[in-house]
C-alpha cells in the first residue's frame, strides 16, 4: 500500500529517543501470526495482532509505508503532533501522532502511533476509496468497500541506515531483523517472526538497500533491481518494489492493473546475475498476479509487483545490514 509521500512536523523525532535503530533494539525472539483476509474482489489483506497501550487490534501489514496508525475518530484522536500520510491509492490518514505503549508478540516499546481523526482524499485523487464512505463504515485497506478491512495499519518498509521517516517503522524499535512468511494455498499458517534464529536465516538470498533510493517515496525506499518477464516478451526491468499492502504488477505509479493484463507463465526476477531470484507465476490468474505493463515506453522508473513475492517466498528484513532476503518456497504455485 505504496505511500506518495509523507508530511509530518520536525517535532515527531522527539519521539524516536528509544532505540529507534534496529542496533539498539532487543534480540529476544518472538512470533505472531500473520492472518489472510480477502476482500469481496478477491484481493489479498495480511494482518498481525497489536497491543496499543493495553488495546489488542488486528492490524493490516504493509512493507509498502512507514508507521502504526489507527483509526480514532474525530472525538478519540486526542492530542499530539498533527500530520497527513497519503498513500498511493490517495487516501489521506490525518491526525496527531504522540507516544504510545506498543506490544507484539510479547516484545514491547514505547513509540510514537498516529491517531487517525480524519480520513480524506488528495487533491490528486479525489475519487480515492475513502471518498463515498462515512467515518462508521470506512476501514484501511478495504478499498472502498463499507466495513471491509482493517482499524489500524503497520507500515514496515526496511529504512535505510540513518533513516528517520516522520513516524518509524515500530519493529525497528522491538527487532533488529524480521521474516514476513505469509500463508500461501496448502502451505503452513503466515507468521512474523522478530529476531529470528542463526538457522532461520539461513538460506536466504540477500539484497543490499540502494543508498540512491534513500528517502524516496511511492514505496521506492527498499526497492530492488528486478524484471518482469511475461511469456516471450523482452523482460522489462526497472527497481522492483514489493508491497505487501497492494495487489497487481504495474509501472510505478500506474492507477493499477487492467483486468485485460497479459495472461501465461511469467517471470518475476529480483537481482542481476547468478544470485538472481526468479520466481516463476501465472500473470492474469488473480488479482494478485493481474499483471499489465502494456504502454510502457522503455523501461519504467520501477515496477510495483505488490503481493506477489511474499506469495512465493519467505521474506527476510535485516535492519542491521540494510538487506532483503528470499526464500523461495518450493511448493508456491
Amino acid at each position: 500500500m505504496g505511500m506518495l509521500h509523507r508530511v509530518g512536523m520536525a517535532a515527531l523525532l522527539a519521539f524516536a529517543s528509544g532505540p529507534a535503530l534496529a542496533d539498539d533494539a532487543p534480540d529476544a525472539r518472538a512470533e505472531v501470526p500473520i492472518t489472510l483476509t480477502r476482500l469481496p474482489d478477491g484481493t489479498p489483506r495480511y494482518s498481525i495482532p497489536v497491543t496499543v497501550d493495553g488495546r489488542v487490534v488486528e492490524a493490516m501489514l504493509d512493507s509498502g509505508s512507514f508507521g502504526l496508525r489507527l483509526l480514532a475518530g474525530p472525538e478519540g484522536a486526542g492530542e499530539g503532533t498533527p500530520m497527513h500520510y497519503p498513500y498511493g491509492s490517495g487516501v489521506d490518514l490525518q491526525g496527531p501522532a504522540r507516544g504510545a505503549s506498543v506490544a507484539i508478540g510479547g516484545l514491547a516499546a514505547s513509540l510514537p502511533v498516529q491517531w487517525v481523526g480524519h480520513v480524506g482524499c488528495i487533491t490528486a485523487k479525489p475519487d480515492c476509496p475513502a471518498r463515498a464512505l462515512s467515518p462508521a463504515d470506512y476501514r484501511i485497506g478495504g478499498d472502498g468497500i463499507p466495513r471491509a478491512g482493517f482499524l489500524a495499519i503497520i507500515g514496515v518498509s526496511l529504512p535505510h541506515p540513518g533513516g528517520r521517516p516522520p513516524l518509524p517503522n515500530p519493529l525497528t524499535f522491538l527487532a533488529r531483523r524480521w521474516i514476513i512468511d505469509v500463508p500461501r494455498a496448502g502451505g503452513a499458517h503466515g507468521r512474523l517472526v522478530l529476531n529470528p534464529s542463526a538457522d532461520e536465516v539461513a538460506g536466504y538470498t540477500r539484497f543490499p538497500l540502494d543508498p540512491a533510493l534513500r528517502g524516496r517515496g511511492m514505496g521506492m525506499n527498499d526497492a530492488l533491481p528486478g524484471c518482469v518477464t511475461v511469456g516471450d516478451d523482452a523482460p522489462v526491468c526497472a527497481p522492483v518494489v514489493i508491497d505487501s499492502g497492494a495487489a497487481g504488477v504495474v509501472p510505478l505509479g500506474a492507477a493499477g492493473p487492467s483486468r485485460r493484463g497479459a495472461s501465461g507463465p511469467a517471470v518475476l526476477t529480483i537481482g542481476a546475475g547468478a544470485d538472481a531470484v526468479r520466481l516463476s507465476y501465472t500473470a492474469g490468474a488473480d488479482v494478485a498476479s493481474r499483471t499489465d505493463l502494456s504502454g510502457v515506453a522503455g523501461d519504467p522508473p520501477g515496477i510495483l509487483t505488490g503481493v506477489l513475492a511474499y506469495q512465493h517466498a519467505a521474506v527476510l528484513y535485516d535492519a542491521v545490514s540494510a538487506e532483503i532476503g528470499f526464500k523461495p518456497d518450493a511448493a508456491a504455485p
